[in-house]
């Protein structure tokens, strides 16, 4: 009997060191949590690439992204090749769990032979890596605050716009350059503005990072209004969103449509990916911009909730 008890331990024994050593997905995982969305995260992970290589001089390549939920990602050192595979995952409206899975491609497995007993290389370059991506992180996260607020409704108005295409990053540059351009062909024609300056996505083709969106002023609609080549007309009626508060510059005002893309789909609510934004500070004017305010609004889509 007691022989029969040791044959089966060494049996599981054996089993489980050939499933770490042979079977397991990756040599090493971090997992962390971070009060933010995964859409932020995912976005952080695609620009820290970038600084990996620009200020570190890692060769980082992006292998394979889903749009704010996975990325792989490889980094080459002298000595071997790193594949980090992130995912993230929504846990309610401010909290999203990070999970890293590391692999060395030609070490993995010496280093599941020494990662029990030492500090060996992969431990310490993910443990590195990810250290620094999250004091990045954190920075970044300091300088604004999302707070979903729920069902809302987009209010009516009438607007002048220019209609604008551009990466997401590229957005507030480019609202930036037309603002001027807007607002003098108004006061020359002596059109009032009667509300806030708006941004209205037409289309955000997520995997690409890119949208087209008109960007204007509300203004007092009347019978007859002047034609400009580039400057149109419109009237938005009112709509059912989901609505956010957004805090900071408006550069990265797209952190509350993130936000609000992961409460829908933890929320099974249906969307239409064409946020719209009302701003109502003046970046011209300073300040604080954790004082800066924008309601950010995801439509609904006619079917409000998914089936499943």
């Amino acid at each position: 009997m007691k022989k029969k008890s040791t044959l089966a331990i060494v049996s599981i024994l054996l089993v489980g060191l050939g499933w770490y050593l042979f079977i397991k997905k990756y040599d090493y995982v971090v997992t962390f949590k971070e009060k933010t969305a995964p859409g932020t995260i995912f976005q952080g992970t695609l620009d820290w690439a970038e600084n990996l290589k620009r200020l570190d001089s890692v060769d980082a390549k992006i292998t394979f992204k889903q749009s704010f939920s996975s990325i792989i990602q490889e980094l080459k050192t002298k000595d071997s090749t790193i594949t980090f595979h992130w995912s993230y995952t929504g846990i309610n409206d401010s909290i999203t769990k990070v999970k890293v899975g590391v692999i060395d491609t030609e070490n993995s497995l010496l280093n599941r032979v020494l990662l029990p007993f030492t500090a060996n290389g992969i431990k310490q370059f993910s443990v590195n890596k990810l250290w620094h991506f999250k004091i990045s992180l954190a920075k970044h996260l300091k300088k604004h605050k999302v707070k979903i607020d729920g069902d809302a409704i987009i209010p009516e108005q009438f607007y002048a716009y220019i209609s604008i295409e551009s990466t997401l990053q590229q957005k507030a540059q480019n609202m930036i350059a037309n603002n001027s351009y807007i607002m003098v062909f108004l006061k020359e024609n002596n059109i009032q503005i009667i509300g806030k300056p708006i941004v209205e996505v037409v289309s955000w083709n997520i995997p690409e990072q890119k949208i087209s969106y008109n960007y204007g002023f509300s203004i007092k609609e009347a019978d007859s209004l002047p034609f400009h080549k580039d400057i149109k007309y419109k009237r938005i009626l009112s709509k059912k969103a989901i609505k956010a508060t957004y805090n900071g510059n408006y550069r990265t005002s797209d952190r509350a449509w993130f936000a609000l893309y992961d409460y829908a789909k933890r929320n099974n609510l249906k969307i239409e990916e064409k946020p719209f934004e009302i701003f109502y500070d003046n970046p011209f004017s300073g300040g604080n911009e954790l004082e800066w305010r924008a309601e950010v609004f995801m439509p609904l889509s006619n079917l409000k909730r998914i089936c499943l």
